[in-house]
């Protein structure tokens, strides 16, 4: 399928992802119907909170974690290179929370809170989707680093096995994909398929990221 990158078009790549996932998973539902009832999605990660209180100390969970198929990580403009953990965890970052006024049942009133999103499990794969697209349409060029191993803080490793990478600018571009196989990388092209390393691979202009769990 090909994809032109224009305005809006970075959230259809993104829904074309979750289409994907989302046939995938039927397809897996109906030939394990009991398992899927027992142990629900195959694929993805679960999300929840954790909150501590400012002014006490108590700390508390979010009750109810909830499944997705990864991770939608806002660019900043701004800056130099930057690692893929710092986008994910660092201040700001997309799994990092920050502070809200909450019920603190010691306190027995509302009080500040900082809370932080925490990732609960991850099951075979998970999404890593970088918005490099600005509301009006521009492109972040800012470069991502991301290492063909990255681990979450749980300890949970995870391994790269697929990026989609766009080189130009936004309004005249074009979309790649490198796919990991029996130990090397292949790129995808248009219509012609390389081999190429771990290097280009790390050089490219990610726009998503595909990694698996390992087990």
């Amino acid at each position: 399928m090909r994809w032109r990158y224009k305005e809006k078009e970075q959230e259809c790549a993104c829904e074309f992802a979750r289409l994907m996932f989302d046939r995938w998973q039927q397809g897996l539902k109906r030939r394990t119907e009991a398992g899927w009832k027992a142990n629900g999605p195959t694929v993805g990660v679960r999300i929840g909170w954790e909150k501590t209180c400012e002014t006490c100390g108590e700390e508390g969970g979010s009750g109810e974690a909830t499944w997705s198929y990864g991770v939608e990580v806002p660019m900043e403009a701004k800056g130099g290179t930057v690692t893929l953990q710092r986008l994910l965890f660092g201040q700001g970052g997309a799994l990092a929370g920050g502070e809200a006024t909450v019920h603190c049942g010691r306190c027995g009133q509302n009080r500040q809170h900082r809370r932080k999103q925490v990732v609960r499990e991850v099951r075979g794969f998970v999404l890593v989707a970088l918005m490099r697209l600005r509301a009006d349409g521009s492109k972040i060029g800012r470069r991502v680093t991301f290492g063909m191993k990255e681990e979450l803080p749980d300890g949970t490793a995870l391994e790269l096995c697929a990026v989609a990478a766009h080189g130009g600018e936004s309004n005249a571009g074009h979309y790649v994909a490198y796919l990991q196989q029996e130990g090397g990388w292949l790129l995808a092209n248009g219509g012609r398929v390389t081999c190429v390393s771990d290097a280009e691979v790390k050089r490219s202009e990610a726009a998503m990221l595909l990694y698996r769990k390992v087990a």
